[in-house]
């Protein structure tokens, strides 16, 4: 009985032992879940779509994606299968071989859905036509569209028009609002392209419209932000530099920026000297992502000229002053001796010398 027992124990520990190295060996692999998958392509089953637990949504096979639309009724639309997914997709890859990207297969056509989050669509060299919009939530976080191919090749992707103005049918609208196709088409703004299997860098710009604030010292001037980070950040901090010294102004939520406006900054009074701001895009775990370049907000009472500069203008002004005291008052007094007696002359011959 008692060898019996030892048997099993050691067949137990032993499973135990294998499903552990497996499971060791499976995770250094970097194996992931499938969350959902299916099929997508025009002919059914030539495309498949897969999510994985890591957030990418891959687009494998050969040939056309089927195409979706969003009817009178949501019941009568034909949505794409993963619509129910976006708040959980990432990464987009569709894969070589696919040739198309279906009518909004990216893009949500349920607006009561959840947010979408995908921040990078990885698209192969064997892409022909892009038919779908690309939808970019935040205001702030840049999506990337990295291209396998060339900037060239990218040039000869087609990407069809259509009137919008008519109304979702049936899949007979795609022949009824065709307008025309254009090619190397940009998705906008908020979007950053990469080619030839360029990796996109992390990154953090501001810009202000300070050419609206001229002489606008003590006066708020608006702070515009933009950045592209895989991973997510909650918040974006401000800080201003002024004559050397850095001081925090404000941090914002990135869910409370709206159409990249990020802050707002006094410009000092006075002769105070320039100002930059700076921006931190900071993650839910306090990790700096990525800085900005400190960007100048030029003081608009304060001289900006260069000492080369002030000495050329001094001696224009210089220049002006001798001219003007020379032509209206030296001059005038050289000739005083002969202009009074001549002034004298044309006043008796003309008679009026008497009036």
């Amino acid at each position: 009985m008692k060898n019996n027992l030892k048997k099993l124990l050691s067949v137990f520990l032993c499973a135990v032992l294998i499903f552990t190295t497996a499971s060791v060996a499976l995770a250094a692999d970097g194996t992931r879940t499938v969350v959902d998958s299916g099929y997508c392509g025009a002919q059914g089953e030539n495309l498949t779509w897969t999510l994985y637990d890591d957030g990418e949504l891959v687009i494998s096979g050969e040939g056309e994606m089927d195409w979706y639309f969003l009817s009178y009724s949501i019941e009568t639309s034909k949505l794409p299968p993963w619509y129910s997914y976006y708040d959980k997709i990432d990464v987009i890859t569709v894969e070589d071989g696919v040739s198309t990207i279906g009518h909004m297969a990216f893009y949500p056509l349920n607006s009561n859905m959840k947010d979408v989050r995908y921040f990078r669509i990885n698209l192969p060299k064997s892409l022909k036509s892009f038919n779908s919009k690309i939808y970019n939530k935040s205001s702030v976080r840049y999506v990337a569209i990295c291209y396998a191919g060339s900037e060239e090749d990218w040039n000869q992707v087609e990407f069809k028009r259509y009137d919008y103005s008519i109304r979702f049918e049936d899949e007979t609208w795609f022949e009824k609002a065709y307008i025309h196709s254009t090619y190397g088409f940009t998705f906008g703004d908020r979007y950053i392209m990469c080619f030839n299997g360029e990796e996109p860098h992390a990154f953090c710009e501001l810009a202000a419209e300070q050419d609206n604030y001229n002489s606008s010292a003590g006066k708020e001037v608006p702070i515009y932000v933009k950045y592209y980070s895989e991973k997510d950040a909650v918040k974006i901090v401000f800080y201003s530099i002024l004559r050397g010294k850095t001081e925090k102004i404000n941090e914002v939520k990135i869910s409370d920026i709206s159409w990249g406006l990020g802050t707002t900054v006094i410009l000092p009074e006075g002769k105070k000297g320039d100002m930059y701001v700076k921006a931190e895009v900071v993650a839910d775990d306090g990790t700096i992502l990525v800085t900005s370049d400190d960007y100048l907000l030029k003081n608009t009472s304060v001289d900006h000229r260069t000492l080369g500069e002030k000495i050329k203008d001094g001696l224009a002004m210089a220049n002006f002053t001798v001219f003007f005291t020379t032509f209206f008052l030296i001059i005038p007094m050289i000739l005083a001796p002969i202009t009074e007696p001549l002034a004298f002359i044309i006043a008796l011959v003309q008679g009026n010398f008497w009036d």
